[in-house]
């Protein structure tokens, strides 16, 4: 054995990853043709999104099983699917009445649109693609690894301990450093308070690193411990919320809720007298995680729209806003906005909006293709804030998404946006898939050293999903920086943790 998460580090089994490349190559040539069939020969039509809407839900049917229960690459899968899916249906079914964002109507017509549904279909493709391969590639060095299981009971207590205290403290630190936590009175970035006074924006990384820690222990803890820890651990992650921060904090919940389910679910369905009454009861017994992951996708999407009014406006009851939002489901998923009926996806409308205004930029020959100037722009964005000169911080591709004045989106440049921008439409392809096989060297490194150290990383990354792919992939590499940290550290004080080989 190796260490392993279950529901947090599964690979597809080896025929559904050659199955998955082979129906994922399909289904790219198929939409990649498509686009340029109607782009470019017959000119736009909304025929084009019944394509591209069946391409995707075919593609989704077919891999999102076969991801063997990862609720880390399956939630990747989701974050890029799910707002692409919804423009590409709407286009579709409403030919353009019903929109997915609510800034720059001008710019979201049948073109953009068109480049905007490829481009970000391909991104989910290519997503999978990379997942896929780098999967097939730890099948391989499985076959080499040891018996790591006992030396993680060893050191279970010292992971759950350094983990938890890591957490809060680092959390403490980020609501101090995030000028302290809402009140009436103190609206969300507001600047009334001046934090700590440390220009130290990583926080919430370091805050993460040792919650993941702590997620590792939760695989030789007894049951009892196991909810204090994760008690302790979204404790930890709820101070984010004080300070009115999503991005960072509801994806970890999510995730670590979903995780204590399954093994709730696992725990159950191995258990003789749960199978006998579940027989008896006539009931099928399931390892399933999607009925989870969608019922924390639609419970996110309800505390995240509450949040979002909350933060600018603390005096008001978050709780009672929650309630609101759920009875008044419909005025809030469809409200009509400047004269248009919009999907109302909150963050999501914004990385909609941000990728509109790249394929804008490009198509008014604005701007040229940036053949990954962006990319590499965050070799300097990664020096540390107190020694980083602020023009690097204009840099960030997500300052520069809007057209001609108008305003494309608030913050954030989704990951296929930042791709299109460098690279075009296939660009989408190759740069989610290198993002995705990423995430396997991570848990490949980490099942053939035995590494907590990798693990941890992998873990991090995937707590951060949702700023990475929402709001920038710089995230990751800023990631790499904190991680180079720990690294060192590690190697000082306890070498174990990165390379662990048994005998």
């Amino acid at each position: 054995m190796t260490i392993e998460i279950s529901s947090l580090t599964n690979i597809p089994k080896t025929q559904d990853a050659k199955n998955g490349i082979n129906i994922t190559i399909i289904i790219s040539i198929l939409i990649f043709f498509s686009y340029s069939y109607y782009h470019f020969i017959v000119g736009d039509s909304y025929d084009f999104f019944i394509i591209s809407t069946l391409l995707m839900t075919v593609h989704a049917v077919f891999t999102i099983p076969s991801f063997n229960q990862n609720i880390i690459i399956t939630f990747r899968y989701f974050l890029i699917f799910l707002p692409v899916y919804a423009t590409s249906i709407l286009w579709w079914l409403s030919q353009g009445v019903i929109r997915t964002h609510y800034l720059g109507y001008e710019y979201q017509t049948l073109s953009t649109t068109t480049i905007l549904v490829t481009g970000g279909a391909l991104s989910v493709f290519g997503a999978t693609f990379g997942w896929y391969l780098g999967s097939l590639r730890i099948r391989k060095n499985l076959l080499k690894t040891q018996n790591a299981l006992y030396f993680i009971r060893s050191q279970r207590n010292l992971l759950a301990t350094v983990g938890c205290i890591g957490s809060i403290f680092f959390g403490i630190l980020y609501v101090f450093a995030s000028g302290g936590i809402l009140a009436a009175g103190k609206a969300y970035s507001s600047g009334e308070a001046v934090g700590i006074g440390v220009k130290f924006a990583v926080f919430n990384i370091f805050q993460i690193f040792f919650a993941s820690l702590g997620v590792i222990s939760l695989q030789v803890i007894n049951s009892k411990e196991k909810w204090i820890i994760y008690s302790l651990l979204v404790l930890g992650f709820f101070m984010g919320f004080l300070v009115g921060s999503r991005a960072d904090y509801m994806l970890p919940i999510l995730i670590l809720s979903i995780y204590i389910l399954s093994i709730i679910e696992r725990f159950r369905i191995t258990n003789v007298y749960y199978r006998l009454l579940m027989l008896k009861a006539g009931l099928k017994l399931s390892r399933n995680i999607l009925p989870f992951l969608v019922l924390a996708i639609i419970v996110g999407y309800f505390v995240s729209t509450a949040i979002a009014t909350w933060r600018y406006n603390p005096s008001l009851d978050i709780f009672s806003l929650l309630i609101e939002n759920v009875v008044n489901f419909r005025d809030l998923l469809f409200p009509t906005i400047k004269g248009h009926q919009v999907l109302w996806m909150e963050t999501a409308c914004h990385m909609i909006g941000g990728f509109y205004g790249m394929i804008a930029q490009r198509e008014l020959a604005i701007s040229d293709f940036l053949k990954g100037e962006s990319y590499l722009h965050m070799i300097p964005r990664s020096l540390p804030g107190f020694i980083r000169p602020s023009e690097f911080d204009k840099l960030d591709l997500a300052w520069h998404t809007g057209v001609n004045g108008t305003i494309m989106s608030q913050g954030g440049i989704f990951e296929p946006a930042e791709a299109y921008a460098n690279f075009g439409v296939l660009g989408c392809f190759f740069v989610s898939a290198i993002i995705s096989y990423f995430f396997t060297w991570l848990l490949k490194k980490s099942f053939k050293l035995n590494s907590i150290f990798f693990m941890a990383w992998y873990l991090t990354c995937g707590f951060m999903l949702l700023r990475g792919v929402w709001y920038q992939n710089f995230s990751f590499v800023r990631i790499a920086t904190v991680m180079l940290v720990f690294y060192i550290l590690l190697f000082v004080f306890k070498k174990s943790w990165i390379n662990k080989k048994i005998s």
